[in-house]
């Protein structure tokens, strides 16, 4: 009997030691991924480098990160349809109608937060997988418009094998408050580095050939955000990036 009882405990230890361990390795792999996108600001001093006119202040992406998720991440006005994401799924209402449409990620990811883009489109931003899409009115009924994935893109380049144990760190979109954007930068799966801003008014840009194709932050109240690359900063306003120089 009494042996019976310790082979309960055990197993009992053994189901909790595994909770943990994943709990701890969840956590892990989510400030992994908030530090990958915060690491252009470990550097060079931007201010330094374009100068305090230029640059007053400067808000990260784990900054911007952190304020998307107080207040009421999951749920957003558009006109008279309020959106609201649950769990894998994203709903719109008005007074009297819904549609829903599925925003599922591959694992145990959840989107974290909803944001408008100068394009007027909708971004899911999940903590796997990103989408995108519009939405409209047709008969005062919510309509969504086709969903589209986010390119995945890895932080680092991925092999074949790495792919398929899922032990490769995966990007997902920055959002910029200043130019109501999304950075998007990593690598895909032929190993090809890749930076992308979604959601401008004028259409998407690949920035991969610039010479500063990481998203530093957000330069509040000036219509720029701050790029990096191996040669130093510069000035973005979605349309032309300006390289800064020493003052």
């Amino acid at each position: 009997m009494r042996s019976l009882l310790k082979f309960k405990y055990l197993k009992l230890y053994l189901l909790i030691a595994v909770i943990i361990s994943f709990s701890t390795y969840l956590i892990y792999i989510n400030l992994t991924r908030i530090s990958s996108d915060a690491s252009p600001l470990a550097t060079t001093n931007p201010i330094k480098a374009c100068g305090s006119s230029q640059v007053p202040a400067l808000v990260s992406p784990y900054e911007i990160y952190k304020t998307a998720l107080k207040g009421n991440p999951l749920s957003l006005k558009v006109g008279s349809i309020q959106l609201v994401a649950s769990n894998h799924y994203l709903t719109a209402r008005t007074k009297d109608k819904e549609a829903t449409v599925s925003v599922s990620q591959p694992d145990f990811g959840v989107v974290e937060f909803i944001k408008p883009t100068q394009s007027g489109e909708i971004f899911a931003i999940g903590e796997q997988l990103s989408y995108r899409m519009k939405i409209s009115l047709s008969e005062d009924k919510p309509v969504f418009s086709k969903l589209t994935e986010l390119p995945i893109l890895f932080s680092k380049g991925c092999k074949f094998l790495g792919r398929i144990s899922r032990k490769c760190l995966q990007s997902t979109g920055s959002y910029s408050n200043e130019l109501k954007t999304v950075f998007l930068t990593g690598y895909n799966y032929w190993g090809k580095f890749t930076s992308l801003v979604l959601g401008l008014k004028s259409g998407d840009q690949n920035i991969s050939n610039s010479i500063t194709p990481f998203f530093v932050g957000d330069i509040p109240n000036t219509g720029n955000v701050l790029l990096r690359g191996s040669k130093g900063f510069a000035l973005y306003d979605g349309k032309v990036i300006t390289a800064c120089t020493p003052k």
